[in-house]
Parts: structure tokens; sequence; C-alpha cells
């Protein structure tokens, strides 16, 4: 299987949030035990939704290691638990590293889908040997 980490790098949808991750100071958490989760930005979500937005951010380093922590949760969380939680409670919220919320919730005509803020979830359950990748729709920024 691999780590967060090797699982996003044979991807060949998600090269730029990987070499993000990379450059980051959580390259060990993706590398690590873990177990956590990644909400991973395909590579044409990031190019094409908020390109501009994405590149300011790069280009200052704080504000660029809030955003790639944004998108990482300590902690498993396969869509199974994520829709059991909905059922129960209408939504989520999950601490992400940056110490910032995620607000998950169910959508969908039958409640079905799950989206992570404004992001949807493009391909799921992606089983690493350190957690769970999710990949999605659009770059999450953090508040």
């Amino acid at each position: 299987m691999g780590s967060a980490l090797a699982l996003m790098s044979s991807s060949d949808k998600l090269k730029i949030i990987t070499d993000s991750f990379k450059s980051s100071q959580i390259i060990g958490i993706l590398d690590g035990e873990g177990p956590i989760t990644v909400f991973a930005p395909i590579d044409i979500a990031v190019a094409q939704g908020h390109a501009g937005k994405f590149k300011v951010a790069q280009g200052n380093s704080d504000q660029f290691q809030i955003l790639v922590k944004y998108h990482v949760v300590k902690g498993y969380y396969p869509t199974k638990v994520l829709m059991e939680s909905l059922k129960k409670k209408g939504h989520l919220e999950l601490e992400a590293l940056c110490g910032k919320k995620l607000v998950i919730r169910a959508s969908g005509f039958f409640r079905t889908h799950i989206k992570i803020n404004d992001a949807n979830i493009v391909s799921a359950d992606l089983a690493a040997d350190n957690g769970v990748i999710h990949t999605i729709d659009t770059v999450l920024f953090p508040p």
C-alpha cells in the first residue's frame, strides 16, 4: 500500500498538492505512522478554481504552511465513518493540522455525497498504511 505521501506521489492527478506537501513542514506526518485523513485537491481543481489565490499563498511561506496543513486532519475518517457521524449530528467539524476547522456536511438529493467546506469528494477512501485519502474538486482555503 504505502504511506499517504507515497500514494499521492504515485498519482498523476495529485502532482501539485503532492509537491506542495513535500515542500511543507508536514511531510513527516504524511509519511509517518498516522492515522491521518488527507483531503487532496486534484490538479485540475488547483489549476482552474483558485490558481491565482493558490500562487499568492505559495509566495508567502507562513500562509502557504497554513493552507497546506488545512488539507490534513489527525485521525482515520473513511466515508463510512463520516456518513455515520453526519447521520447522527447533521454536520461534523474536524480540526485540521493548522488548528482551523473543516466543516463536513452531507449533500445531494438523498444526502449521500460528502462536502468538505465547499469541496466535493471526487474519489473516496484511498487506503494508505497511515490513513486515508479523499481527493476533492477544489482547494480548501482556511477562513
